[in-house]
């Protein structure tokens, strides 16, 4: 499997998309659950208005350990994480940026690491809630 370091505002857009709680399935709620149950810090006063640039912050950190196995390099050798202004993205591009991620941060043992179980679990949402939507899965009978 290959890999390569996730672009910042990729991964600015994808933490930022889990900011917000409008949909009916319940879906940005969801992800926050499992985001705070991994990091219960960030529910806290002290990171009310940017657990999502800290969430992005260990993404990358996972992102480059990855990398660092796959081709022993020095994580120090990694440029430091700058998040950017996010653009507004839908559930779909989201979906992809998780699974572009999952891809390219698990080299080495990172697949076993929390941060990575949480965003395996964070697909499944995703992937419910896209599937839930759908025509063909409203007409299907429920048997």
């Amino acid at each position: 499997m290959s890999a390569f370091l996730m672009d910042f505002q990729s991964l600015s857009n994808l933490t930022n998309w889990f900011y917000f709680e409008n949909d009916e399935h319940g879906t940005y709620k969801g992800c926050k659950k499992e985001i705070f149950k991994l990091y219960p810090e960030f529910e806290k006063e002290k990171f009310k208005d940017k657990w999502d640039k800290e969430l992005a912050k260990k993404l990358y950190k996972l992102n480059c350990y990855s990398l660092n196995r796959l081709y022993g390099k020095d994580l120090k050798s990694f440029p430091e994480f700058e998040y950017k202004e996010p653009e507004k993205i839908d559930i779909f591009q989201c979906l992809k940026s998780v699974q572009c991620w999952l891809y390219q941060s698990c080299e080495g043992n990172a697949y076993t690491k929390p941060l990575y179980k949480t965003m395996r679990i964070i697909e499944r949402i995703l992937l419910n809630a896209i599937v839930s939507n759908l025509e063909e899965y409203k007409n299907a009978r429920w048997e």
